[in-house]
């Protein structure tokens, strides 16, 4: 009969905040585990912007890599952003050689590539946001720990009185603050006021 294992991980930004994925087995594949976070988050990242790393040794793994049971992991999120083109000239076109099978010369324009750049930055900044998010759709603020099913939870939920992941009903005294996400989303708002989230009744 095959044994069960677990994983644990959770998302740079919100440090400790740990989460479980469950397999049968003594190891998953960096794959499985990459496609299981998705699930669960029920986002559309895309899967080559995951990486996962082991939160003791740092080892980055990938693909078909095994990770045994009762591994603590780390993931980072790194989006696919347009490199930028080298400048050279002072001018409104930069002449860009493409590898063959073509060898023509393509012109880009200084604003195509002001605006890849800002497009890119944008997706960075809506992906370091949708780590923030509470089940609701807000962002962590006042972000508690809620007993009743270990998850995270902001502030207008909890005034609620009912948890957003399980419907069970919650008070002050079975939640404990959650210190390193509140940082972070206190961070997060100083840097980019303008991507708050109000919640709509």
């Amino acid at each position: 009969m095959a044994t069960r294992g677990v994983v644990m991980y959770h998302f740079e930004v919100s440090k400790r905040n740990d989460k479980k994925i469950s397999f049968f087995g003594r190891s998953i594949t960096a794959s499985e585990v990459i496609n299981e976070i998705i699930k669960q988050r029920g986002d559309s990242s895309d899967k080559d912007e995951l990486h996962i790393y082991d939160v003791q040794t740092n080892q980055e793994y990938i693909g078909g890599d095994r990770i045994t049971k009762n591994t603590f992991l780390c993931v980072k999120r790194m989006p696919r952003i347009a490199r930028p083109m080298q400048k050279k000239r002072a001018s409104d076109k930069k002449k860009v050689e493409v590898k063959e099978p073509s060898k023509e010369v393509v012109e880009v324009s200084k604003e195509d590539v002001e605006q890849l750049k800002a497009e890119g930055e944008k997706k960075r900044i809506l992906n370091e946001r949708q780590s923030l998010l509470c089940k609701c759709g807000n962002l962590l603020i006042g972000a508690v720990f809620v007993f009743c099913c270990g998850e995270t939870i902001c502030e207008n939920c909890l005034a609620k009185g009912t948890c957003p992941y399980c419907d069970k009903q919650i008070s002050l005294e079975e939640c404990s603050p959650k210190q390193d996400i509140r940082d972070a989303v206190d961070e997060f708002l100083k840097t980019y006021p303008e991507y708050v989230l109000v919640e709509q009744n």
